[in-house]
Parts: structure tokens; C-alpha cells; sequence
């Protein structure tokens, strides 16, 4: 059975303010809001929670960009736009642990990654301008990570005061892989007045070049007017995907929170289980963008969760099933 949802054309900066405003999306996930229950939060994520943390951080003073092969970078604070390689340079194997990357300005990448299998663990991508949300757009940053390189590791990572936490802008495959997982991406910028198109992980190519994708473990909230999981498609000449797995997420709000390509009917090998969807946050429009069964697409055991204090749902739901459908008491079978 395939369930094909309607592609939802995005509203109008001012038909987006005026759903912000009513209340949609407008919950800020700052410390004691919204219990994440044991998935990643700002405790367990970010330089503070790296094991090697001191109490403090070194500037950073080396290359920018880096080009050396293998570099590993520990403790460190970026300030201003940090690039791994450059177009005609992509390193390989670059390393960041337990840093800070910090960057106002609006429309511009906090990292430009052109690397070859970058890794980034325990690391925190905010805005230089504020301490804590709500972030503005002039305070903001559009990428926290834009990858325009060929495979990458987030994992442990904290990201807010976004436009996007996670561009992925070039190509995966089978021995270059994408792994983001137990990451925390949360608050993005300016939901009520930007030209952002707000998303946790966003890729917008699709097709042979962007496979072996793994989502996993992570958090994924915000009000925004996009998606939180943004696998997306052009309808026009649509590009599906392939060997992507997510799983163990814990997701909410956003405009329609999950898009697995769109409606899904060119996906194959894509695997969607074990997820939990919160209504904390009440998405702009839906839960989920599309799916499509068959060509060993699976959707298994996610879950529904009415936390206390949700922005909407029925208590009573809590634990069910989230299926393409909505919500049952019967896990899909299609």
C-alpha cells in the first residue's frame, strides 16, 4: 500500500509570519522546556559535554581553510567563517572534537566543509551575537555544517540559531557514507520573519549522488516552516533516494516535519523505524511530507508522544503508532 501526500506549496513569507504568530511553531526548546526523554539534549551534546573538556576553550589561530590531510582539531573556539578545503582543494580525513564554531551572519555557512570524510564529534555550531535563543535573522547563520564534500560524521554535536543545522549540497555513496547521529538541532532562527527555509538536515539533490545516508538517535525539534528531516525532491524533475536510514529520532514541529523525497515513489532501501514523534511543537502543516511503500522502503515501530505542556494531540495517543496514515493502535504493515 502507498500513501502519497499532496506536495504543500510554501505559504508566503507573510502567510508564514501570520501562522507563526498564531502560536504554530512559536515554543522555544531553551533549558527545562519539554522533556526530551533520554535523547539528546544540550547536557549530552556540544564541546561542554566532550570528555576531554577543561572548562575553557582555545582560539583557534591556525588555517583557515584547512587543507592538510588527517588534521585534527581538539578544544578549540572558531570565531567568524571556517572552511575545511576549498573547492579546489578537499582535504580528507579532517577531525573536530569538543570545539566551538561560532558566526553571525546572515545567508553564509558557520562551517564550509569541502572534505573528504570530515568528522565532527561533540562539537557546537550557535551565533556569535546571542548567548541563548530566540536568535533573530540578523543574529543568525544560514548552515551550521554546508557539505560540499563527499562523505561526513556528526555525531554529539549541538546546533542552534539556524537556518539550516545540516546542508548536505554535494554527494554520499556506499563507501563515502553520511552518519549524523545523537546530535541536537533545535531553535532555529527567526521562524516569525525570515527568507530562511527552516531544516534541521537538508539535502534538495536527491538521486545517484546522494545515497548511504544514516540518521540516527538524534533530536530534531524546532518551530520553523520546513522540514526537520528535509530529504527533498523537485517535483519538477524528481531526483529520489536511495540506501537511507533513519532511525531511533526524536522529531517535532517544523513545517511538515519529516520528508523522506518527497512523495517517496522513486525511494528505494529507504528505512524509517523506531522513531518517536512529539507534539510539542505543532508543525505548520503535517507530521509528514509523503511515503511510499515497496522497492525496500520499510516503515516500522515509530511512535506518537503527547508529552505534558504539548502544543497539541490527544494524551490518550501517547505510545501509539505513527504511521503514514496518522496515528493507530496497530503498527504498518504496507
Amino acid at each position: 500500500m502507498a500513501v502519497h501526500v499532496t506536495r504543500v506549496a510554501r505559504p508566503s513569507t507573510a502567510q508564514i509570519a501570520a501562522l507563526l504568530a498564531g502560536g504554530a511553531g512559536a515554543v522555544r526548546l531553551r533549558p527545562g522546556m519539554g522533556a526530551m526523554g533520554g535523547f539528546p539534549d544540550a547536557t549530552n551534546t556540544g564541546f561542554q559535554a566532550w570528555p576531554g573538556y577543561t572548562g575553557s576553550l582555545t582560539t583557534y589561530t591556525g588555517p583557515n581553510p584547512i587543507t592538510t590531510n588527517g588534521t585534527t582539531v581538539e578544544g578549540m573556539h572558531f570565531t567568524g567563517e571556517t572552511s575545511i578545503g576549498t573547492a579546489a582543494n578537499r582535504p580528507t580525513g579532517v577531525t573536530f572534537r569538543g570545539c566551538l564554531f561560532e558566526l553571525t551572519l546572515p545567508q553564509m555557512p558557520n562551517v564550509q566543509d569541502y572534505g573528504t570524510g570530515t568528522t565532527f564529534e561533540f562539537c557546537t555550531f550557535r551565533p556569535s551575537a546571542v548567548a541563548a535563543p530566540p536568535v533573530t535573522m540578523a543574529q543568525s547563520y544560514q548552515f551550521g555544517i554546508n557539505h560540499s564534500g563527499l562523505g561526513l560524521v556528526a555525531r554529539r554535536c549541538e546546533f542552534w540559531g539556524f537556518g539550516n543545522a545540516i546542508q548536505l549540497d554535494v554527494s554520499s555513496n556506499a563507501t563515502h557514507p553520511v552518519t549524523i547521529e545523537y546530535c541536537y538541532m533545535h531553535d532555529a532562527a527567526d521562524q516569525a520573519g525570515s527568507d530562511y527555509h527552516h531544516d534541521g538536515i537538508l539535502s534538495s539533490n536527491g538521486g545517484p549522488n546522494v545515497s548511504h545516508i544514516t540518521i540516527r538517535g538524534n533530536t530534531i525539534i524546532s518551530g520553523g516552516n520546513t522540514n526537520g528531516i528535509a530529504l527533498q525532491v523537485d517535483p519538477g524533475s524528481p531526483a529520489y533516494y536511495s540506501d537511507i536510514t533513519v532511525t531511533g529520532n526524536l522529531v517535532g514541529g517544523w513545517g511538515a516535519t519529516v520528508n523522506l523525497g518527497g512523495n517517496g515513489t522513486g525511494n528505494t532501501n529507504v528505512i524509517f523505524t523506531d522513531n518517536t514523534l512529539t507534539t510539542l511543537i505543532a508543525p505548520l502543516f503535517r507530521e509528514l511530507y509523503g511515503w511510499s511503500d515497496g522497492s525496500g522502503n520499510l516503515w516500522r515501530r515509530n511512535r506518537w508522544y503527547v508529552p505534558p505542556g504539548a502544543q497539541y494531540g490527544n494524551p490518550a495517543d501517547s505510545g501509539k503508532y505513527w504511521t503514514p496514515a496518522g496515528v493507530s493502535t496497530t503498527d504498518w504493515t504496507g
